[in-house]
């Protein structure tokens, strides 16, 4: 979806948007019209921003061009860098590229995970331990937060649904584990798929 709305959508807005130069340029002695061109132009480019922006939110460039680990490690120095009280740890073993779907659904997790952790966990440290061998990937994010009852799993929102969904598309086992006023450890376990040379 982010290739497509990228290559697809957004260079078909690109083109409109030249064609428009071109009209604009044999109607300057209509200023009505050069004025109703040049605000369709302009919505135009907050539309081109808009599909850029979405694009770079549903795929992160960089995980294409660096991987997961540097991605990873990108946004939890943006996540600190907002939030100086919280201290997050990323430790790697092993790590190399592999397919794109399995890259982009481990960092959305991580993302979501974090996201909770800010929002709900008043927590003040977090690990993410992700180790890489021939065959599967194994993922852990432990918070020392306030936890939450078990029980409540199910009125706890989307996001743990979402990211358990995530998992299970890749195969893997999502297991959350948490006690109130002992934290919260999410254990993820996926196939590493084919690997990226």
């Amino acid at each position: 979806l982010a290739k497509e709305l990228h290559d697809g959508v957004g260079q078909s807005l690109f083109t409109v948007s030249v064609a428009l130069q071109a009209v604009e340029s044999f109607i300057k002695d209509n200023p009505k019209l050069s004025t109703y061109i040049n605000e369709v132009q302009q919505e135009l480019q907050r539309v081109m921003n808009d599909v850029n922006a979405y694009s770079h939110q549903l795929r992160p460039h960089s995980l294409d061009q660096l991987g997961l680990k540097p991605t990873i490690q990108m946004m939890i120095d943006n996540i600190m860098k907002s939030m100086p009280s919280l201290t997050i740890d990323l430790i790697t073993d092993g790590i190399d590229r592999c397919e794109p779907v399995v890259e982009i659904n481990l960092y959305r997790v991580i993302q979501e995970a974090l996201h909770n952790v800010v929002k709900y966990a008043q927590a003040n440290h977090v690990q993410i331990r992700i180790v890489m061998d021939e065959t599967h990937i194994y993922m852990d994010i432990s918070d020392n937060g306030i936890g939450f009852d078990k029980k409540a799993l199910k009125s706890a929102g989307l996001g743990l649904q979402h990211m358990e969904e995530r998992i299970d598309l890749l195969g893997g086992t999502f297991e959350i584990h948490s006690k109130l006023e002992h934290g919260t450890t999410i254990d993820i376990v996926v196939p590493k798929m084919e690997t990226i040379l």
